[in-house]
């Protein structure tokens, strides 16, 4: 949460709120979502009462865009702020929703790996294409560290100028 904290600062010191405040929202329903197929038991439960804490005040403030959200992130925004538990732990709501997300949850890497395995064996170009976009998410990878680190000189005051072949 630190991480999504420093990006709503970020956009408050820049005064971008305006611009990015609904994009933001939808980062954290992303984000935080992902987190919560990583957490179990109480880890779980206490990470979603303190997303639902959070997702209240920003609808409070009118921070959530919903014509940005898609529906499947404006629903799980709406299930995070109004029952948190329920969100995690199926059994507690009763909902079909919430075991629906725990089924999705569970199948999704698995029909991906077959998915992109069968695609391999039939496709040739797939596998290029596959080798293309791993370099190119490496390369992302690698401008975002750069960037970061001109971030952090700059913010730090010092004059060094950070090179190409800086790392």
């Amino acid at each position: 949460m630190d991480e999504l904290h420093e990006i709503d600062r970020f956009v408050a010191d820049k005064n971008l709120e305006k611009d990015l405040k609904g994009v933001v929202v939808q980062r954290k329903v992303d984000i935080y979502s992902w987190n919560l197929t990583r957490l179990r038991g109480e880890d779980a439960t206490s990470f979603a009462k303190a997303v639902s804490d959070e997702f209240r005040q920003a609808d409070a403030k009118g921070d959530v865009d919903y014509a940005i959200l898609s529906p499947a992130f404006a629903q799980i925004f709406r299930q995070l702020r109004d029952d948190p538990v329920g969100y995690v732990d199926p059994s507690a709501s009763g909902g079909i929703v919430a075991k629906a997300r725990h089924v999705a949850t569970a199948l999704r890497p698995r029909v991906g790996r077959v998915v992109r395995g069968s695609l391999m064996r039939i496709d040739p170009s797939y596998r290029s294409r596959v080798r293309l976009g791993d370099q190119l998410e490496e390369v992302i990878w690698r401008n975002d560290q750069f960037l970061s680190e001109l971030r952090r000189v700059h913010d730090a005051g010092t004059s060094r100028k950070v090179g190409v072949g800086d790392e």
